[in-house]
């Protein structure tokens, strides 16, 4: 960076600096521009009406200007910090985070370079796998424990044999409208789960797949149960949600959440 581009990142952290100093400029160009361009009668009229009007008339013009330019200036670093995209992040602290939740199991998960030839064993508890992502959730965004058993916990249930998704099923924004493609069906997870599978703490294996009036997801979690060490351990969950022609009260919402937002998600 140049000492000229340095002065100019400078001065975007003073707006004061910069709304005074486009006033001071604007008050000298509009009694100039005036002078030069103006018509005789308003000339005539500005010199009738004296110096200390003048004066105080400059003044009024000054202090407006630096007030609607420094209104200018933040809404403008308003919507520039709004467009600044997310920071990126270590996801080994949220799956470690994760792998707290599961330090009490005395079964190996499978490393991640083997999911494919893994054979796909008993799926992790539901009660454990929502601690797991809980967990998760809390070093992912800072929550406290009270806060994300109150927002985040009710979204999902022990259903014995999987983990019940009681928030609106998650559908892909090209399963929707007349060119839909009505093969595709929801996938039973929080939109908040979104998150997790960015940080690549939730694995899914595959498209979802009806089970009678339940639609089943299955996944792997990818967590780090040793507090020193990276090694990164997945074990086998099943998601699931109510689905069907018969289904009451079924709720559907788009795939919105980051980073799957709707233009750029597409079912498979």
């Amino acid at each position: 960076m140049n000492r000229t581009a340095r002065r100019l990142a400078l001065l975007e952290r003073r707006p004061w600096t910069l709304a005074l100093i486009g006033a001071a400029g604007l008050t000298l160009l509009i009694p100039s521009a005036l002078a030069l361009y103006g018509p005789p009668e308003l000339l005539d009229a500005g010199i009738a009406l004296g110096d200390a009007r003048l004066a105080l008339g400059l003044a009024g013009v000054f202090a407006f200007s630096a007030g609607a330019l420094r209104l200018l200036l933040r809404r403008r670093r308003a919507l520039t910090c709004g467009r600044r995209p997310m920071a990126p992040f270590d996801p080994i602290p949220i799956q470690r985070a994760a792998g707290s939740a599961l330090r009490s199991l005395r079964l190996k998960g499978a490393p991640t370079h083997r999911l494919a030839a893994a054979a796909r064993s008993e799926p992790l508890k539901p009660s454990l796998a929502i601690d797991a992502l809980l967990s998760a959730m809390r070093a992912r965004f800072g929550l406290a424990e009270s806060a994300a058993n109150e927002l985040l916990r009710p979204a999902l249930a022990d259903w014995r044999d999987a983990v019940g998704c009681a928030d609106p099923l998650l559908l892909p924004a090209n399963a929707l409208g007349s060119a839909g493609e009505k093969h595709l069906i929801p996938i039973p997870m929080p939109s908040w789960c979104a998150s997790l599978v960015e940080a690549g703490v939730l694995r899914l294996e595959g498209p979802p797949a009806l089970d009678g009036p339940r639609v089943v997801q299955h996944a792997w979690l990818a967590v780090v149960r040793e507090a020193e060490l990276s090694a990164v351990e997945c074990f086998p969950i099943v998601l699931a949600g109510r689905y069907g022609s018969g289904a009451a009260a079924l709720r559907i919402h788009l795939a919105i959440s980051p980073p799957f937002l709707s233009s750029g998600w597409q079912g498979t």
